[in-house]
């Protein structure tokens, strides 16, 4: 995904950073990275949602019911012949809490680096 994002970085930023005297841990930290938030930030957003709603890896791991992650245990308290659907909803808002806080969080960087993904050079 930051591919990409990477190639649309000129190397022309590095050659001045080269040229006033800097060095690569330079190019890295003071130029490549502060360009790269908006994409880091993206990254961060989809990262965090493949994990949080991760459900065959915990249903591998965890054995105790104490442990279940939240996907888990909605998907869990789905009965066979019978499901409290107002449970379930109510539940279902609260997994979505936290992906509405990080999202809000990185808004900034994830606005940004879809504005960036359609300029050209």
């Amino acid at each position: 995904m930051l591919r990409q994002f990477f190639n649309q970085i000129p190397i022309s930023l590095d050659e001045a950073t080269l040229i006033d005297g800097g060095n690569h841990w330079h190019i890295y930290l003071y130029v490549i990275m502060p360009l790269s938030r908006a994409g880091l930030g993206a990254l961060g957003i989809f990262s965090f949602l493949g994990i949080w709603n991760t459900l065959f890896w915990p249903v591998l791991v965890i054995n105790s019911k104490e442990l279940f992650t939240l996907p888990l245990a909605l998907a869990m308290a789905q009965g066979q012949f019978i499901t409290l659907i107002h449970i379930q909803m109510a539940g279902s808002v609260i997994a979505c809490v936290p992906v509405i806080l990080v999202f809000l969080m990185l808004q900034k960087q994830f606005i940004s680096s879809i504005a960036l993904s359609g300029m050209k050079q």
